[in-house]
């Protein structure tokens, strides 16, 4: 069923929740969504879903990447996570004023979900 999952962007809020200004300082980022499946229908299972930024929108090296695990989405799909933890920070190398991009992969898929989310220049998000 996981191969079936989708990620109905419509409902992403990405917010930059740091603690301070100022270089190196980790970026973590909000991410909200819900989780539907190919029918439609809201996915309330536990999943995995690994998150990556991007210089390009198509190909390109990954800047960063974090794989949450046992995400559990409510009754209606929504899940909300934060990106950016202790283990993989998202740096100022990382959000250094360039345009991002960000990548959305779950188990089971043939790869990442296209297109990705476009990110604006500013360094937060």
């Amino acid at each position: 069923m996981r191969s079936l999952l989708s990620v109905f962007l419509g409902a992403v809020v990405l917010l930059c929740a740091t603690a301070a200004l100022g270089a190196g300082v980790p970026h973590k980022i909000n991410y909200q969504a819900v989780l539907l499946d190919d029918l439609g229908d809201p996915v309330t299972d536990p999943v995995d879903i690994t998150f990556t930024i991007h210089y390009t929108e198509v190909r390109g090296a990954i800047l960063w990447q974090q794989t949450i695990t046992g995400i559990d989405p409510d009754d209606n799909g929504q899940f909300s996570v934060i990106l950016g933890d202790d283990i993989t920070p998202i740096t100022d190398v990382v959000l250094n004023g360039e345009q991002r991009w960000l990548g959305i992969h779950l188990p089971g898929d043939p790869g990442e979900m296209s297109p990705r989310t476009e990110r604006s220049k500013a360094r937060a998000w």
